[in-house]
């Protein structure tokens, strides 16, 4: 099985997404996704997810919270993600993307339009019409 971490990473009411390499080779090319990716042998969820998102956009994650586990095929495989949930406190011009073709901070209006890698995309929107409710 694969297990994967990412994070919803927000600020105010927008969330930060990151635009998929345009490369054949790899899952889910040129379309919108969370930050993250694959967990290590023996890592736990959270320090892979410290690990990834310091390694992709130069950030270290010091509060983040479990707000979904989800299991679902990829092909062949079986797949475990653990979605996190983290505030950031940086603008986008004070992140640097060392994974991926681009970054930005969208708002819930925005997401209709945009090519999101499907399993995630409710994640996204029930989490932004979460915290929305509760503002």
């Amino acid at each position: 099985m694969k297990r994967i971490a990412k994070a919803i990473l927000f600020r105010g009411d927008k969330v930060l997404l990151q635009l998929r390499d345009d490369n054949q080779r790899i899952p889910f090319p040129n379309q919108w996704s969370l930050f993250g990716g694959c967990i290590e042998n023996n890592e736990e969820p959270e320090d892979c997810l410290v690990r990834e998102i310091r390694e992709e956009i130069g950030v270290t994650l010091k509060n983040s919270a479990l707000i979904l586990k989800q299991h679902r095929r990829e092909g062949n495989v079986d797949v475990e993600d653990y979605i996190f949930a983290a505030e950031l406190s940086k603008d986008v011009n004070e992140l640097s993307l060392n994974e991926g073709r681009a970054m930005q901070f969208f708002a819930l209006e925005e997401l209709e339009v945009l090519d999101i890698v499907q399993h995630y995309r409710s994640a996204i929107i029930n989490f932004l019409n979460h915290r929305q409710g509760s503002e």
